[in-house]
């Protein structure tokens, strides 16, 4: 293993202490109440493991308004492999966003030959507070997911170009020493080898990337990017990745390389036999331009940045694969999006508004990307943004921007840095309203890297960091020439680069502090309670959390501070659909089903396309004795839902109360083949083949077996379950073996004097006479 070799593999290690040193408190977390309800812990399809049915509806479905196949496969397989154990589920999380960092700065030094400054840029990738949300949160599996599969690309795509350069200058003419030519012949066999294989896998990886979440369809857009800087394929036949591994050291002189560009066929794009293609796309280009003023200022224009038209055109079509596959992906969703009502006002909503939203979107990532406090889940939308700041943002935007356009050709990094991050962030960048949030931790994720190049490249410069493939600090390696900056002089001397130690200590510095924030950040996500008691501690009208931490407290039992959180929470914001479902649930605990009703009526209202407060309205219709009633709430669920299992189960219930055994026995069955392991659709279905009326229906061997199952999966330690596994024997002849199991739910039960109590007496009455029980 060589020094080079050595060093990049203990910089990974590195790199992977780093990460779970800031974020192992995620693995002694719960679920919490927020999404992970409906992506796992009460999802059907999802605890059903990975199975064909739940696979094919991983592929169709556009449930919570994402088409993301590939997060529900993912949440399947943690199903099957772990249950419902959170800390497994965190841990994949976490090792999903460790091998992100790794293949940042795998790829990012590979492009660049800075092997300090791209780990520096991976570390605060790992480690900055602002991770955190991506990492503690199940429900943003997608969000690790797609990226890692995102810098799978960006790495193959480094290797392809690297390739194609290599494989160029290995076939191009040779006026190097021997020496020189046999080490690019050797680099061309070895990093080279069918290098069309890294493009496809680059490509595949991308289409892998917007399978798990949309938003990394602004992969093209970095791709072109990193083609301009530090690729330098868009310049022309002096541009091009230096296969030697080293940003700025240079071989020849200016003069030369100009020489040697006009001797040679053009391999700044890194791609063989693209000559012809490029200048067919330059004819092109001018004839779009036929007004000759007008071609010479595009012309003028594209050489004041440094472009080359020719390579430009041939980069920009070079992906147009990944285009194409972006747009199909961003179409789908938008209309899954418009369909289950995540954009809202995009219509009735002023270019104005969507614009403020869009400049405060902006400003406040950038503010929490430098002072990462009083970080939350979720920031809820201002309901105005303040003109002052509109403008003030804005400008503050379009200087920046302006900015990093004057210095594009002597500084390359921070316009590739700063557009990176503008246009990654489109997608939730509030033109569109995707959901009530305009700010939201993870949203900076994949974005942020942008940010990152740009802090790590130009606070390097500024202190007078050299130009070496070492980064920040290190000596050239042996026979390289390097170039000392233009600028040195007595005032700036080259030697000012020895202050790369103190870089290093300033680095390392900042990452420590990154590490403490992010762990403290980690722990506030151990559970529902803390998290939202957390958010009220920073904003208290963050009707959201307010909600939420009424739910939690509903989970404990707290059912009066439950309602007064809730109802706080209506105060704050009258239209938040949530909260009306919570309370819903709440009053029909207390049995006050006037006061559920009213507030879940009003929370269907408010979200039609919901299911939740539907199917809980429905719950409290049956408990009321209105079977109709109930039953075209579960309709409408299963309506908008088909594969609602929840909706199917308590739809057999209302079946059998209106004498519809058939009917019923179908949503069981259903059901149970979307969930096998449903233990409620179970235990029902086996209790009515197992006591229905109508012989016609009844089947003992089926319901036990059913029985046996549901009994098995409570680890027999539940009443009912037992209750029916005892009525499964009584069908079939058994009563001995009833009697004893019926003894073991008796026990269970602690002699109440409930309806199920009062079942359980007159079950043990026909199994005395010998006989099985039938349910009036």
């Amino acid at each position: 293993m060589n020094y080079a070799t050595r060093r990049t593999f203990l910089i990974c290690l590195a790199l992977a202490l780093l990460t779970s040193a800031a974020l192992w408190p995620v693995l002694s977390n719960g679920f919490i109440n927020f999404d992970d309800p409906s992506y796992v812990s009460e999802n059907g399809r999802v605890l059903a493991g990975l199975n064909w049915p739940s696979i094919k509806w991983a592929f169709s479905t556009g449930y919570f308004g994402n088409w993301h196949p590939l997060t529900w496969l993912s949440h399947m397989l943690d199903v099957q492999l772990f249950g419902l154990e959170p800390g497994r589920h965190h841990l994949t999380s976490l090792v999903l966003h460790t091998g992100s960092v790794l293949l940042l700065f795998v790829w990012l030094q590979r492009m660049t030959g800075a092997v300090w400054r791209s780990a520096f840029v991976a570390a605060l990738f790992a480690v900055h507070p602002l991770r955190v949300e991506s990492v503690a949160w199940i429900a943003e599996r997608k969000d690790v997911l797609s990226v890692f599969f995102g810098m799978l690309s960006l790495w193959a795509y480094a290797w392809y170009v690297e390739g194609r350069i290599a494989q160029r200058k290995a076939e191009g003419p040779r006026e190097e020493s021997t020496q020189h030519a046999t080490r690019n012949t050797q680099r061309a066999t070895r990093s080279t080898f069918h290098p069309f294989v890294f493009y496809v896998l680059s490509l595949l990886f991308f289409a892998l990337a917007i399978m798990s979440k949309a938003m990394l369809v602004t992969l093209p857009f970095a791709l072109l990017l990193l083609d301009y800087w530090p690729l330098g394929r868009m310049q022309g036949a002096a541009g091009g990745m230096d296969t030697s591994g080293a940003v700025g050291i240079q071989r020849k002189g200016a003069k030369e390389r100009r020489r040697k560009a006009e001797q040679t066929p053009s391999s700044g794009a890194g791609i063989a036999n693209d000559t012809v293609t490029a200048a067919a796309m330059d004819s092109g280009v001018q004839n779009l331009c036929a007004f000759a003023p007008l071609r010479l200022c595009v012309k003028s224009l594209l050489h004041r940045f440094g472009f080359s038209p020719r390579q430009a055109a041939f980069c920009t079509l070079e992906k147009a694969p990944f285009f194409a596959l972006g747009v199909a992906c961003a179409a789908a969703g938008f209309l899954l999006l418009r369909h289950a009502g995540a954009i809202t006002e995009t219509a009735s909503s002023g270019i104005r508004e969507r614009m403020a939203y869009t400049v405060y979107g902006y400003a406040g990532h950038l503010g929490k990307l430098a002072w990462p406090v009083d970080l939350v889940l979720p920031y809820p939308r201002p309901h105005h943004v303040p003109g002052l700041l509109v403008l003030g943002g804005g400008a503050g935007l379009v200087l920046v921007s302006g900015w990093a356009l004057v210095l594009l050709k002597r500084r390359p990094y921070l316009a590739v840095g700063w557009f990176w991050f503008l246009g990654c962030l489109v997608p939730v960048s509030g033109l569109l309203r995707l959901g009530p949030q305009a700010l939201a931790d993870r949203y900076t994720y994949f974005p942020s890297v942008g940010l990152f190049i740009a802090l790590s490249w130009g606070v390097a410069e500024l202190v007078g960091a050299p130009r070496l493939g070492s980064g920040w600090v290190g000596t050239p390696r042996r026979g390289v020439r390097v170039q000392r900056p233009a600028d040195a002089s007595a005032s700036r001397p080259y030697q000012r680069a020895m202050l790369g130690p103190g870089l290093g200590i300033a680095a390392f510095c900042v990452l420590v502090l990154c590490v403490v924030a992010s762990n403290r950040q980690a722990a506030y996500w151990r559970d529902s309670e803390t998290l939202y008691r957390h958010g009220l501690a920073v904003n208290s009208n963050n009707y959201v959390d307010h909600s939420g931490l009424g739910h939690a407290l509903f989970r404990q039992g707290k059912l009066d501070e439950a309602i007064r959180e809730c109802q706080e929470a209506v105060r704050i914001q009258p239209d938040y659909d949530p909260a009306y479902s919570n309370l819903g649930l709440f009053y029909a605990e207390k049995k006050d089903y006037a006061s559920a009703i009213r507030n879940l009526e009003e929370a269907v209202r408010l979200s039609p396309r919901d299911t939740k407060p539907r199917n809980n309205l429905g719950n409290v219709f049956y408990l009321q004795g209105r079977y109709a009633e109930a039953h075209e709430q579960f309709a409408e669920v299963l309506r908008i839902d088909p594969g609602h299992t929840d909706a199917l189960n308590n739809r057999g219930l209302v079946c059998q109360k209106l004498g519809q055994p058939a009917e019923a026995i179908l949503s069981y069955r259903r059901a149970i083949e979307l969930r096998p392991d449903f233990t409620a659709a179970l235990n029902n279905l086996a209790w009515l083949l197992a006591t229905c009326p109508d012989a016609r229906y009844r089947d003992g061997k089926g319901a036990l077996d059913l029985a046996t199952r549901a009994c098995e999966l409570t680890h027999y330690a539940n009443a009912t379950t037992l209750a029916t596994l005892a009525a499964a024997y009584a069908e079939l002849g058994q009563t001995s073996e009833a009697t004893a199991l019926l003894e073991q739910a008796q026990q269970r039960t602690a002699g109440g004097a409930d309806e199920f109590s009062r079942r359980l007496a007159a079950m043990a009455g026909s199994f005395r006479a010998g006989k099985a029980y039938r349910e009036d």
